[in-house]
């Protein structure tokens, strides 16, 4: 079984990929400040993660249930934006390289094919 995160999978471009994703046969999971019902992703075995991924307890919750769930992962996929008011730049910064740096790193022990040295 392959299983996928796609990190910002709740809208756009996001919901195309894990439908690709989906049609090919993988377990994906989308981590999004939004929770998508199985109504509305009606595509095979797709499971959404409500998360503010610039809070390190929220993310490291639902990295913790999809792992729970499916196992190691095979492929994780970033395609956050930020979408709030205030610092645009830092808001990015916080969201986009910050983020993904802290949801790697986390990830680590879990991916496929890791080994401990």
């Amino acid at each position: 079984m392959i299983n996928s995160i796609i990190v910002g999978g709740t809208k756009g471009l996001g919901r195309v990929v894990a439908g690709q994703f989906a049609e090919r046969g993988d377990t994906v999971s989308l981590i999004g400040r939004t929770e998508l019902t199985s109504e509305v992703l009606k595509a095979g075995n797709v499971r959404s993660y409500k998360a503010n991924i610039c809070d390190n307890d929220s993310i490291r919750a639902a990295l913790d249930s999809l792992v729970k769930e499916h196992g190691n992962v095979n492929y994780c996929v970033f395609l956050q934006r930020y979408r709030d008011e205030g610092d645009n730049w830092m808001g990015e910064f916080e969201t986009t390289l910050t983020a993904t740096k802290n949801i790697v790193e986390d990830l680590v022990p879990y991916f496929s094919g890791t080994r401990d040295n």
